[in-house]
């Protein structure tokens, strides 16, 4: 039954500094996934009716000052400031 045996790993050894070569990096960064358009919109009118910000960040999941970013980008350029926007870069042509 060798299956249950954990498998041996190989050390790697470490590479020096400076070689020239590209080493692929340690960590990938994440965003969280996106929050839908309605759910923005509704935690637009519960602070237009007075709720909390912390109240309404802890129920979406998401930090209060995320909340404030929507507020901001809302009164900035309407309903437009809240759909999502593309990301990436464009084809060349």
């Amino acid at each position: 039954m060798s299956f249950w045996k954990p498998a041996k790993t190989k050390k790697k050894e470490p590479q020096p500094l400076d070689t020239g070569q590209v080493v692929p990096a340690r960590k990938k960064i994440t965003r969280s996934s996106p929050i839908a358009f309605e759910a923005k919109m509704l935690a637009i009118e519960a602070i237009n009716c007075g709720a909390d910000r912390q109240d309404i960040a802890q129920i979406l999941g998401v930090k209060p000052t995320t909340i404030s970013n929507w507020l901001k980008m809302y009164r900035d350029e309407g309903i437009q400031g809240l759909c999502r926007k593309p990301q990436g870069r464009l084809g060349r042509e």
